[in-house]
């Protein structure tokens, strides 16, 4: 996956921090067999796998979502430069509840 050129150099940086967690998730996970990945530290608690699950779902869901709104913006001639921002009730309501417990 390659960063285009003509991309925000904010949302480049946060396209480069998914390619590096990716890495790191794969170097990380290399080698483990299903009992390690299915492993819970506590009942309550999720397993590598459910994790890595969980990071891969939350992705593609938002991916699905974001790439046609940012097609209808461009089509509608709605761009901007950085920072961007997040209001008050995505950073404290709905970014928190993507946390896995």
């Amino acid at each position: 996956m390659s960063v285009p050129s003509a991309l925000e150099p904010e949302l480049a940086h946060y396209q480069r921090q998914l390619e590096e967690a990716t890495a790191a998730a794969t170097r990380l996970s290399e080698g483990l067999d299903p009992d390690h990945i299915a492993w819970r530290p506590a009942t309550d608690r999720w397993s590598i796998g459910e994790c890595l699950e969980h990071l891969n779902v939350t992705a593609e869901l938002y991916l699905a979502a974001i790439d046609p709104a940012i097609a209808r913006g461009r089509a509608n001639g709605m761009t901007g430069r950085g920072p961007f921002r997040h209001g008050w009730l995505v950073n404290r309501f709905f970014l928190r509840a993507l946390e896995p417990p």
